[in-house]
């Protein structure tokens, strides 16, 4: 029963009230995830684990930054879309990202901008790539 009413309560049964019907609808309904990640504010890359490391997923702030299309780069592996400068005033420091993305794939552990994401069986899924 609950503390202003003489009926026992009914957590399972229909909510009494428009508003409790709306709260119910709420707590129903399951979040939309991609709409959250894509809308994030943070830069993210949902990356496939395998060498070639293919872009699954963006945010839409990642995208931005890059003046990238989603469309173009969904599917392509991340190094094609951002190409290795090794060398000169726009180096990009890339072959120490491989090499962090390598390490991830090898020892399933993260770093700083780098994270595994595992399936329930215990193999590595994901990674996420993040930038600040």
């Amino acid at each position: 029963m609950s503390a202003l009413s003489a009926a026992p309560d009914e957590p399972f049964g229909p909510p009494r009230r428009a508003a409790e019907r709306k709260l119910a609808a709420v707590q129903r309904a399951a979040p939309d995830f991609e709409l959250l990640f894509r809308s994030a504010p943070s830069l993210l890359l949902v990356l496939e684990p395998s060498a070639e490391f293919r872009i699954l997923a963006a945010s839409d702030a990642y995208l931005r930054a890059f003046r990238c299309q989603r469309e173009s780069t969904i599917g392509r592996a991340f190094f094609d879309v951002f190409p290795e400068k090794l060398e000169g005033p726009r180096a990009t420091g890339a072959g120490s990202l491989r090499a962090a993305l390598e390490r991830v794939l090898v020892s399933g552990s993260p770093d700083a901008l780098n994270s595994p994401v595992f399936f329930a069986d215990g193999r590595l899924g994901y990674i996420v790539h993040r930038l600040d």
